[in-house]
Parts: C-alpha cells; structure tokens; sequence
C-alpha cells in the first residue's frame, strides 16, 4: 500500500471517510427543529387568543335617547315624551299615533380602545315583518361632537368610529295614523351591525338611557271606528 493511500484514508489507520458528514449535518438541524418549536406555539397561542378577543369584541354603547331634532332634515315624532319613571332609574318613552314620516333617533358611541366600522343600523322585525313602525328611507348619520374626519350628515354605511367617537342616528319610519285607544304595543330597540378586523356581529340598542321602551297604542283603524283615535291632520 503506498503512502498515498495512507494518507487518502483507503488504508489501515487512516482518516475515517468524508460520508458520514451528512448524516452528522442532518442531526444537527434536526435539534435546530426542535428549538423552533416553542416560538411556534407560542405565536399560534398569541393568535388563538387574539381571535377569541375580537369576536367577543363589542364596544358600541347606547348614549342618549329619541328626541331633539338629532339629524338636521328629518322630521321629528310629535308628541313624544317620557312615561313611566320609577325614582329616575326607569323610564319608558310614549309615542301618539304619527301621520307621515317621522325619526326614531339616538346617539352611540365607541367605548373602546379600538376603532370599529358600523355597517348598518336597523329596526328589529318580531315575527318576520317590520311592526309597528316600518323604515321609510335610508338611515342616516350626523357627528355628535363634530371633527373633520366624517361629513357632518351622510347615508349611514360602513362608518368607522374611533375610540371615543360619538354620532346621532337618525332611522326614518312611518306608521298607521289611527290606533287603538285601550291594547298597547313597544319598541324594546334597534340593531347595530357593526365590523372590527373580520368578525361582525349584529348588537341591540335601546331606546332610553336606561333601557326603557317605546310604548304606543296598537296602531290600526280608521276615523270614526270604536275605540280609534287618530293623529291630528
């Protein structure tokens, strides 16, 4: 055997071969695998919860109830006033029957820390179909505080409000003119959809402060039947 075989490693004592280097090289990145694993499920955990949070996410709080002309433009109810107080903690309002349109109005705010888009506000539909009022236009808007950053009236749809942001709905509805002047029926509220990052989701609002109702006789009838009354002309 000649002494360059020796040193090539072919011959007794030699140099062990270069082939197994690459299975040395594949256990080491084996156990860099392994140190990436902890980074990994904690970013899956971070994103587990942080999907938890924004679909239970729900900032938009009633702030102030119908009444006062809130959208320049649309006709107020007449006759509207509050009923029912206990003790200031309760209180319902009192709708007269109504000839032509009129604005179911309120104020919402975001009370969050983040902004959320409001898509849409709507009346609710027991059974179906809109009663006892029924949507006469589109919904509109205006800013409670005023700012630059929204116009100061538009068609309500796909508004983002900001931490703190305030704006005054206005939702124009027609009713009978005449109705019944002994049965009663409400209002418990209205729905907001409302978007933050992908998840939406449709909330109820009240008509009062404090939760209260919008109480109306049952509307219906004509002038001159039994037990009817009807709005002035």
């Amino acid at each position: 055997m000649s002494l360059t075989d020796q040193e090539a490693g072919n011959g007794p004592g030699g140099t062990p071969p270069t082939a197994q280097e690459p299975g040395s090289a594949r256990r080491r990145g084996r156990f860099r695998w392994w140190w990436l694993l902890p980074p990994a499920a904690l970013a899956v955990a971070a994103a587990i919860i942080l999907t938890a949070l924004a679909a239970t996410y729900q900032p938009i709080a009633f702030r102030m109830e119908m009444g006062g002309n809130l959208i320049p433009g649309l006709p107020e109810a007449k006759g509207l006033r509050g009923v029912n107080t206990f003790g200031l903690a309760h209180h319902d309002l009192y709708l007269p029957p109504q000839r032509g349109l009129f604005t179911i109005d309120a104020t919402i705010t975001n009370t969050g820390t983040y902004a959320v888009t409001i898509e849409a506000v709507m009346l609710p539909r027991p059974g179906g179909r809109y009663w006892p009022v029924s949507p006469a236009g589109p919904v509109r808007y205006s800013l409670a505080d005023g700012g630059p950053q929204l116009p100061t009236v538009g068609l309500l749809r796909n508004v983002t409000l900001g931490p703190g942001d305030q704006i005054n709905i206005g939702i124009p509805v027609r009713s009978a003119p005449c109705a019944s002047k002994t049965d009663w029926t409400q209002i418990v509220g209205f729905m907001v959809r409302e978007r933050f990052l992908w998840f939406t989701r449709t909330v109820p609002m009240p008509v009062t402060e404090e939760d209260g109702l919008l109480i109306m006789h049952t509307p219906g009838g004509h002038p001159g039947d039994p037990n009817v009354f009807c709005a002035s002309p």
